[in-house]
């Protein structure tokens, strides 16, 4: 097969299929073109570009949080607290060293574990308390009392 590009004669192996047809630019090819883009880029078009990725990524990242909050009742199991800006995955038997996810990466792995019981939602009140508590949230122990 020919390249379109570079006109030389290789192999199908280095030419990108599609789902409609073959691609006639060989992989080398669209390399350099992709490069050569990216190099023609004025400094706005890359940083509107590094914002649009960026904003991509955090609207993902709220996709993935507003699943995992759903899931899990969306209010601290604690006290009730409903405001999301205050609320946090907790780690019901505390973390672990093999536990070292956050943010999204938790967030993936509890939608893919189908949000097992070993986490819940806490605000970071009750969370922080619980820490410095020895395991016990300062609202549990005025129950308790």
């Amino acid at each position: 097969m020919t390249c379109k590009t570079c006109h030389i004669d290789k192999p199908e192996s280095d030419f990108h299929r599609t789902k409609t047809s073959k691609d006639t630019t060989c992989k080398s090819c669209r390399v350099d073109q992709a490069r050569a883009r990216r190099a023609a880029m004025s400094l706005e078009a890359k940083e509107e570009k590094r914002l649009r990725d960026r904003r991509r990524l955090q609207e993902r990242n709220i996709r993935l949080r507003d699943e995992v909050y759903v899931a899990y009742g969306l209010s601290c199991s604690c006290c009730g607290e409903t405001e999301l800006a205050f609320l946090t995955i907790d780690h019901v038997n505390g973390r672990t060293p093999e536990d070292d996810k956050r943010g999204a990466g938790l967030y993936r792995l509890l939608i893919d574990l189908g949000f097992p019981d070993d986490y819940r939602l806490l605000c970071f009140n009750c969370n922080s308390g619980r820490e410095r508590n020895g395991g016990i949230c300062p609202h549990e122990l005025a129950r308790i009392a």
